[in-house]
């Protein structure tokens, strides 16, 4: 279902159902799935004028709607509204914001919103990948290696499945760029270098300098030492 949803009520959702039912019982269809697509604010504005709802408003209606038709598991959002917001050249990270307003876990990464947009906005329509007319390139190249660099350094959390999509390089050189030329490893999801860094070797040396004060004045004891082995903490 589509238009302008200004708001959403329970007959819309009535519709949908009765919709389902008859196809079912009548046409003997097996119906799965059922999308609820508000029109965009630019269409909507010119109809309804200063009694326009915005897009993202009517999206999160249309989802406790949705929520509140009991055992309708079938209903969900279009989440094609990404492809209508990024022709009005919405930004993709508020396409993303919103989208996970809705969505939560279920919506498309900040990177794959960030692709479509870029996509969209010379007036693509198809999400899919066109076919390529040569292999991806596989080289680690100096210019695929900071490009890596980049990306991890954006998002430590990302997945070499993701920098393959983005990318288009093979699993393999991927693999060679992250923990050969970047000598990184992933640790809890996230890629740390395997080297300590200057300033962290002084730290060593300082904190150590300072345990052994504590020892050398008495006040500790060696039952007073917990050690470890590469730990790492992070936190965002």
């Amino acid at each position: 279902m589509t238009g302008a949803l200004n708001p959403i009520h329970r007959g819309h959702i009535s519709i949908m159902i009765k919709t389902r039912e008859y196809l079912e019982r009548v046409n003997n269809f097996n119906v799965i799935a059922g999308y609820i697509s508000p029109t965009h604010d630019d269409y909507v504005r010119r109809k309804l004028k200063n009694e326009l709802i915005l897009g993202r408003h009517r999206i999160e209606m249309c989802r406790r709607a949705i929520d509140e038709a009991r055992q309708q598991h079938w209903l969900s959002i279009d989440k094609a509204e990404c492809v209508v917001r990024t022709a009005l050249n919405i930004e993709a990270r508020t396409i993303h914001d919103e989208l996970s307003t809705v969505f939560g876990d279920e919506a498309p990464s900040y990177r794959t919103v960030a692709r479509w947009a870029q996509w969209f906005r010379p007036g693509r329509e198809e999400i899919e990948d066109e076919e390529r007319s040569r292999r991806p390139v596989t080289e680690s190249t100096l210019e695929n290696i900071e490009e890596i660099r980049s990306i991890v350094s954006d998002d430590p959390h990302v997945t070499i499945a993701e920098l393959q999509e983005h990318t288009g390089l093979s699993y393999g050189t991927l693999h060679a760029i992250l923990f050969d030329h970047l000598e990184l490893g992933k640790i809890t999801a996230r890629y740390i270098p395997k080297q300590l860094m200057d300033y962290q070797r002084s730290e060593r040396v300082q904190i150590c300098k300072e345990n052994l004060s504590r020892f050398e004045e008495g006040r500790w004891r060696l039952c007073d030492v917990v050690t470890g082995d590469e730990s790492w903490f992070f936190h965002q």
